[in-house]
């Protein structure tokens, strides 16, 4: 899986897929390795496509996708927790070499998604009722809960101390918020999004454009007009992630069947 991504331009948001509990049973034991067999078989079948993405003339545009996994199965995002013998669910750091170091956050349990808002802090998607946005701090476990109702897709922006979400209203309708830092902490509303519900999944380039996958259609949205454009159809397909390459030459989709 590695070496077609680098072959395809290296996505850095799609590079590993797996369930932590079936790839740690060395130190979890034989429990945690069949919790991992039997999340892997209850997971629906997913595909990663990639599509050349043209960002330039001021108009995005979406080239032909090519299939990089076509196989029952699982095959959707390489960051990821890991589901425990005792049932946590937490963020752990892994070696390029693939060895698990050990949780990142030792007491930060039901985590479900991740971005890191800059070296030392890192927004959570926290499982729940409803689920909640949380910042925890890798150097001091300091953990404060910043917002409830959001959405599971969390971004990194480019270029800033800030990381995006959507929040969901009780009528499934979504707005696009930034978590940020400019000598304070504070949350923002961006911008309505088209999407509803909690899955609806975003992706930024290095210049600041937003993509974002829809029943219909992939988005797009350019803070500098705030005005949102059809990039290409996706009636076909049921997007449930996607990450943009760090060139913005490529995009990646996962097609849950």
């Amino acid at each position: 899986m590695f070496s077609r991504f680098r072959v395809y331009g290296g996505l850095l948001a799609l590079l590993v897929v797996g369930l932590a509990a079936g790839g740690c049973a060395d130190d979890a034991g034989s429990d945690a390795q069949t919790a991992g067999d039997s999340i892997a078989t209850a997971a629906p079948t997913s595909n990663v496509l990639l599509a050349p993405l043209d960002t330039t003339g001021g108009t995005a545009g979406l080239g032909p996708r090519e299939p990089v996994t076509q196989r029952a199965g699982y095959d959707n995002q390489p960051a990821f927790t890991r589901v425990e013998e005792d049932g946590r669910q937490r963020l752990w750091h892994y070696s390029a070499q693939g060895d698990p170091v050990g949780p990142i956050l030792p007491d930060a349990d039901s985590v479900g998604y991740h971005a890191w808002l800059d070296r030392d802090r890192v927004a959570l998607f926290v499982l729940g009722s409803p689920p909640t946005l949380h910042l925890a701090n890798t150097e001091t476990g300091r953990d404060t809960v910043i917002a409830s109702r959001i959405g599971r897709s969390l971004r990194s922006i480019p270029g800033e101390p800030a990381v995006s979400f959507v929040r969901v209203r009780e009528d499934s309708t979504t707005a696009l918020h930034k978590l940020e830092d400019d000598g304070g902490l504070r949350t923002r509303r961006l911008t309505a999004a088209p999407g509803t519900g909690t899955g609806t999944f975003h992706a930024w380039t290095p210049g600041g454009t937003l993509f974002m996958a829809t029943e219909q259609a992939l988005r797009a949205w350019e803070p500098a007009t705030a005005e949102w454009g059809t990039v290409a159809p996706l009636e076909d397909l049921a997007v449930t992630r996607l990450a943009v390459s760090p060139s913005a030459e490529r995009i990646a989709l996962v097609d849950t069947e």
